[in-house]
């Protein structure tokens, strides 16, 4: 009994000693897990100090960035002015160094002279007995070159290689037309079935609208699609021909006759060229103003870049690439065409009349649109909230005169007691001193642009082909609310102007770039506007 109450006691004993060390255990984690909280807190805050630390040196690093790219180019002015002197001193002494070359040069040569007369009395001596010798030698190499006289056999054989080697070079030539007309008219009728034809069907734009896009393009696959087929006629035939098949190339199957008689679908090329210039900003602007023509042209330029790599804008220049690609070719045929062949000379009369041709569709094209277009461009590559302006700016004809960075050195803003005429104001929220702007001067507006964030830079957009801009609209600014722009203390501030509103509101910027412009396409936007308002305004009133 008293063994067994003692084996009960040591029992317990043991227990109590198991839940001792469970409950130690149990408090040993939680102190652990206590301190790698601790631990993972601290290392946080010291991310946060560490990454508050890296941005603060960021932006003084920027500073300093700019301060030294500023001394770096004061540097390389001064290096280029001391380079130019030493260039100048070095060029003085070159010449200089010349004049005795050329005197020394004479002199020598008066010596040379004297030594050859010399030479040359004792080489006629020479000479004198060896002329016996020399007429021998000459009687033996006529007599082996009379032998050496290539028959007439071997004279056709070398005409027979020259001349295949010729039609080989022509077949590759012919083949490669073939070749790149089926690739050209496979990837129009991409464009015709993936975009035109869904569009038209939807009824989501105007066929006014669709025509702002793509012009006559289902005129030209329709017309292509024909051509081809004429065209893989005159390879075979043409194949044949060079083969030696025993068939005669006649004028009426000829490659000449293909593009002589046949080309008045260049004529088709002229209203597609001279809108080509247009249709990227149209495809943008429509992206931006439908969700339909969005969606159409996002799928196709998605399907595409995974497929070959190539964008809507590389289907879109195709047909102005395909007549000079035609030029090309042909002068290529006409090279290795023998001048005996009949072939030979309407070949270059078809080269002459595809480049005659193009000369005239150039010609007819506005070169001013076309640079208005290309600035335009420029302007919506970089402006995010440009695109809904694109059509206005392109009926307008809207110039841009200048454009450039801005640093907004002081604002004044108009005062409260304005009453009605604060409607014309042009104070804008959140407009600070210090800000960087960049601006485009158009002849009747300006345009402010701010940077924009990290995080607005990457976010997608609804109906952008072209992600990443660096700038964000801010306002579009009337040119007849500008109405003083002058310049101050040049000696002081020399790229410092102030720009006063009719809204007794002003701007005064620091530029990158010399004041001269500025001040001079701000009034030319002023007076240009304000002549327009009164045009407007004496229009309304006739009315």
């Amino acid at each position: 009994k008293k063994e067994k109450e003692e084996r009960k006691i040591q029992r317990e004993k043991r227990r109590a000693e198991k839940k001792e060390q469970e409950e130690k255990e149990r408090k040993e984690r939680e102190e652990k897990e206590k301190e790698d909280k601790e631990a993972r807190e601290k290392a946080e805050r010291e991310r946060e100090e560490r990454e508050k630390k890296q941005k603060e040196e960021r932006q003084r690093v920027g500073a300093q960035d700019k301060e030294r790219r500023w001394k770096e180019l004061e540097e390389r002015l001064r290096k280029q002015r001391e380079e130019r002197e030493a260039a100048r001193i070095q060029e003085r002494k070159e010449r200089e160094e010349k004049l005795q070359r050329e005197k020394e040069e004479r002199e020598r040569k008066e010596k040379e002279e004297k030594e050859k007369r010399e030479k040359e009395r004792q080489e006629r001596e020479k000479k004198a007995n060896d002329r016996r010798r020399q007429m021998q030698r000459q009687a033996s190499i006529v007599a082996a070159k009379e032998e050496d006289v290539p028959s007439k056999e071997d004279l056709l054989a070398l005409q027979k290689k020259m001349r295949d080697a010729q039609n080989a070079v022509r077949k590759r030539i012919t083949m490669e037309m073939l070749e790149t007309e089926k690739s050209y008219v496979k990837n129009l009728g991409l464009v015709n079935d993936e975009i035109v034809s869904k569009l038209s069907s939807s009824n989501a734009i105007t066929p006014e609208e669709c025509y702002d896009m793509y012009a006559n393009l289902p005129e030209l696959v329709k017309h292509h699609q024909v051509f081809i087929k004429k065209l893989e006629e005159r390879v075979k035939i043409l194949q044949e021909v060079l083969q030696g098949g025993g068939k005669e190339e006649k004028k009426e199957d000829s490659f000449s006759d293909l593009f002589l008689n046949h080309c008045q679908f260049l004529d088709k090329y002229q209203p597609y060229l001279s809108n080509y210039h247009r249709a990227s900003l149209f495809c943008k602007y429509y992206a931006w103003k439908t969700q339909k023509v969005s969606e159409v042209l996002t799928q196709f330029n998605n399907k595409r870049k995974k497929t070959s790599g190539l964008g809507l804008e590389d289907f879109l220049v195709l047909p102005v690439q395909r007549v000079p690609r035609y030029a090309l070719l042909l002068r290529e045929l006409h090279k290795y065409t023998h001048k005996s062949d009949a072939e030979y000379e309407r070949l270059g009369k078809a080269i002459e009349y595809i480049q005659t041709n193009l000369k005239r569709i150039n010609a007819n094209i506005d070169q001013d649109e076309l640079k208005l277009c290309a600035k335009l461009s420029e302007v919506e590559g970089a402006v995010e909230g440009f695109t809904p302006y694109i059509k206005e700016s392109l009926d307008e004809k809207k110039v841009v005169l200048h454009s450039g960075e801005l640093n907004l050195v002081d604002i004044k803003k108009p005062s409260k007691s304005r009453g009605k005429r604060k409607s014309r104001a042009v104070a804008l929220e959140g407009l600070e001193k210090g800000m960087r702007m960049y601006a485009y001067v158009f002849h009747d507006q300006l345009m402010l642009a701010v940077p924009k964030t990290e995080e607005e830079a990457n976010q997608p957009k609804l109906g952008k082909i072209l992600d990443k801009k660096p700038y964000m609209l801010l306002t579009l600014v009337p040119g007849e609310l500008i109405e003083t722009v002058t310049g101050g203390d040049a000696k002081k501030y020399p790229k410092r102007f102030t720009v006063d509103f009719t809204s007794e509101e002003s701007w005064t910027v620091d530029s990158t770039d010399d004041r001269c412009f500025w001040l001079i396409r701000l009034e030319q936007c002023r007076m240009t506007a304000g002549k327009s308002s009164h045009r407007d305004s004496g229009k309304a009133e006739e009315e």
